[in-house]
């Protein structure tokens, strides 16, 4: 049976702008080897191409909104996606260590050990934890304590990237590999699947109820392999595109992608679209799909990206990144 391994809490005087390292036995340090090892899906979740040829793409032009790093944490691993709890904590996959990561003002608190190569993560509003485990095929449940309650999806879920629940409570898993999204029960029953025949390679999702026109809630599809932005209403009908791939020489790439990773829609409705070859993330009108924004820019140091894999806007309305190539998760911008 798993249990959550809890870590001595350190307090090093977190303050803003503040670099931490973990390294604790157990609880993901002891390692910062970055060799490809088990459990590492650069070659399917990760197909960002770090050489690509279009860094003729200048993300830092003087119109966007840049802002200096507020925090950062360390684990010494490889970060793939983050999700918020009930109470705030942040939940973060690491398919190299095969673990979940729980963190509590950015200080790692425990530890959900011993998974298959764990990609999308969801928490529900009792602190159970969803884990898309893709060496498993499955979504399995935990308790807070690290129990595992049931799977989901057994052997039916070819790659389970990213997770999310409808206020319905009804899990939506990307199923990249099966090119669609698919939809639980809480009783885990299969409601249906959207996208069918119209996505291709769908790596991530969001669920809004904040758009205009969409209180009845809206889910947007970050389509890696058309390099586009799907949106669909929670019954699965279509309802909008937009986005397009961004050509190499091509200067203006407002509203165009490299390698379309992941989205969150903010509090004003917004969709903040994050490219993890460019490094960068562009705010859209969620609507239209206009070029509102962006922030970000590629690089190793305090506050840049290298191959980010995801993005999470918090209660508190912080932007949280997965930056798997610089082994870190980065609080990027606030909203506020």
């Amino acid at each position: 049976m798993k249990r959550v391994v809890f870590c001595p809490r350190i307090n090093r005087g977190l303050t803003l702008a503040v670099l931490i390292a973990v390294g604790l036995s157990g609880c993901g340090g002891g390692s910062s080897d970055s060799s490809t090892g088990p459990g590492d899906n650069t070659d399917t979740t990760d197909t960002t191409d770090t050489t690509d040829t279009t860094d003729t793409t200048d993300t830092t032009d003087t119109g966007t909104t840049q802002s200096p790093p507020l925090a950062r944490f360390n684990v010494l691993y490889s970060p793939i996606r983050i999700a918020e709890g009930p109470n705030g904590q942040l939940y973060v996959s690491d398919a190299k260590s095969n673990s979940v990561f729980i963190l509590r003002n950015l200080l790692t608190e425990g530890e959900l050990k011993d998974l298959a190569q764990p990609l999308g993560i969801a928490v529900d509003s009792s602190g159970n934890m969803y884990v898309g485990n893709d060496g498993r095929d499955n979504v399995e449940v935990y308790d807070a304590a690290g129990s595992k309650l049931r799977e989901i999806g057994a052997g039916s879920i070819q790659m389970p990237n990213d997770l999310a629940f409808d206020m319905a409570g009804n899990l939506y898993v990307v199923d990249s590999m099966a090119n669609e999204v698919k939809v639980y029960a809480p009783d885990g029953q299969l409601l249906r699947t959207i996208g069918t025949a119209l996505l291709q390679f769908p790596v991530s999702i969001a669920i809004a109820y904040n758009v205009p026109g969409g209180g009845a809630g809206e889910l947007y599809v970050a389509d890696q392999g058309q390099a586009k932005i799907q949106v669909f209403n929670l019954s699965g009908d279509f309802l909008r595109a937009y986005g397009s791939k961004l050509a190499i020489g091509v200067i203006d790439w407002h509203g165009s992608f490299v390698q379309l990773q992941s989205l969150a829609v903010d509090q004003m409705g917004r969709v903040h679209a994050l490219d993890s070859s460019t490094s960068n993330v562009q705010i859209l009108d969620a609507v239209s799909g206009a070029y509102i924004d962006s922030y970000g820019s590629r690089g190793t140091t305090e506050g840049q990206l290298f191959l980010p894999l995801d993005i999470a806007i918090t209660g508190s309305n912080q932007v949280m990144v997965t930056n798997y190539g610089n082994h870190r998760i980065d609080m990027i911008l606030d909203l506020n």
